[in-house]
Order: structure tokens, then C-alpha cells, then sequence
């Protein structure tokens, strides 16, 4: 099976969930076309990334933290930019984590490699969801983890805060991912379990794809509450994305 053509033939889910499902997908057979999918996946997350930073910007969003006081100058000075872009120590620590520690899950590498990071918390407009609801769009880095990871203080990801702790205000907890991890994309998890919505498991490319595609940079928290984001505003998000 070509997986790369039928990929790129507009089977993206299709594609996606198989190599999900695969138990030997670094076997050298799946191995190349399994990375350059993901890497195919996450340059059209970061053209929709730029598209969609366009589109908030638009619809009144202030990316950014200047509604936060001096009490959070710690805080914003660990967060994510609005979107990163990787250079040669990111890629070397990715490397040295796999040499040291065992491989990382396969998509999330290409994020990294990519995209970096990603972070949609900003100043939230009119007829926008509260800020806890609204859950923006957010992927920490993974160099500041580095050293945690190696030294065996935590063998677990943080790929973002939960929507409360986005806005420095009391929440929950981090949604991770466990590593090493020989997959092809990596189950999130929350409190030390693994994360379903809809009774399947939610990966990071299916949070990624989900916030993007379903929602225009609104995460899963928007889904589940009775404020959830106007429909006219999500069509206005969401026009124009391309599928991954």
C-alpha cells in the first residue's frame, strides 16, 4: 500500500487511523512513509496555524498577555509564542533525547521538528467564549522539558495546561504524553489516564486536528459546555483550513 499517495489523495483520516492501528510502524517497510506523513501533517497545521492567527486577529483576538498583571511576569515569561519557529538546539534535543532515552512518538516529533510550539491565549473579544471555556489552541516546547526528561524527574510530555491554568488562574492539571513511546501518534493523558472523547482515544494529532479543523483553534473544553463559541464564528474559523 502506497501510504503517502493515498495520503496525499485526500484520505488523510483514512491514512492517519492505519497507521495508528499499526503494531510494527518503524519496522523499515512503514517506517519513511509513517514520518514523512507526519511531517506532510504538521506543514499544513502550521499554514493553518498562520491562517487561523489571521483569522483571530480579525474577529477581535489580542494574541498575547497584556491583560495579565506583573503577578504572572513569571508566568508569561515560560510560555509558548504564538508560534514558534524550530531552529538547531530544538532539533538537537530531540535527537538527544531519543539517543539517550528511546524514541518518541512519531507525529509528535514532527510537530516539534516543524512547529515547535504554539499558543493562542491572548485578550478574548466580544462574543468570544470566557477564557476557561474558550480553551485556545496551545502546544508547550519540548527544550525546556529536556532536562526533567532526562534526568528521570518525569517521563511524561506536557503539551499544554488545562484550559483554566492557561489563564494562570486554578484549574486541574496538564494533558501529557508518556515517553519513550515507539507509536505512530501518542494518546493524551490527564491525570495519570489516558483521555477519550466520544469513546475513542483522544491522540495528539486528533487534538490537533480536532482544535484546527472542527473548531478553528478552539480546544475541546468549548465542546462540552452550554457557552460553547457561536456557530457563525467556528464557520468563519474554520473556512478555508486544510484537512490533515
Amino acid at each position: 500500500m502506497d501510504y503517502e499517495q493515498l495520503y496525499a489523495n485526500g484520505n488523510e483520516s483514512e491514512i492517519w487511523d492505519r497507521l495508528c492501528d499499526l503494531d510494527f510502524v518503524r519496522e523499515p517497510q512503514f517506517l519513511d512513509a509513517a514520518r514523512s506523513i507526519a511531517r506532510e501533517a504538521m506543514r499544513r497545521t502550521r499554514r493553518n496555524i498562520e491562517r487561523l492567527a489571521l483569522k483571530w486577529e480579525q474577529a477581535g483576538h489580542r494574541f498575547g498577555y497584556e491583560w495579565a498583571g506583573q503577578w504572572a511576569a513569571k508566568y508569561v515569561a515560560n510560555a509558548p509564542p504564538l508560534l514558534d519557529k524550530p531552529h538547531a538546539s530544538d532539533l538537537a534535543a530531540l535527537d538527544r533525547y531519543e539517543h539517550e532515552k528511546g524514541p518518541l512518538p512519531i507525529v509528535l516529533r514532527a510537530f516539534y521538528e516543524v512547529i515547535g510550539a504554539v499558543n493562542f491565549v491572548g485578550d478574548v473579544a466580544d462574543g468570544w467564549p470566557e477564557p476557561e471555556i474558550l480553551d485556545p489552541l496551545q502546544v508547550q516546547a519540548f527544550l525546556p522539558q529536556l532536562a526533567g526528561l532526562l534526568e528521570d524527574q518525569t517521563d511524561e510530555i506536557v503539551i499544554c495546561p488545562d484550559n483554566c491554568h492557561k489563564y494562570f488562574r486554578s484549574g486541574v492539571g496538564s494533558l501529557t504524553v508518556q515517553v519513550p513511546s515507539s507509536s505512530f501518534d501518542a494518546v493524551l493523558r490527564f491525570e495519570d489516564g489516558e483521555l477519550e472523547i466520544d469513546g475513542a482515544p483522544l491522540t495528539f494529532g486528533r487534538y490537533l486536528r480536532d482544535s484546527i479543523l472542527k473548531r478553528g483553534g478552539i480546544g475541546p473544553v468549548a465542546g462540552f459546555n452550554d457557552d460553547a463559541p457561536d456557530p457563525s464564528l467556528i464557520a468563519f474559523l474554520t473556512q478555508d483550513l486544510e484537512p490533515f
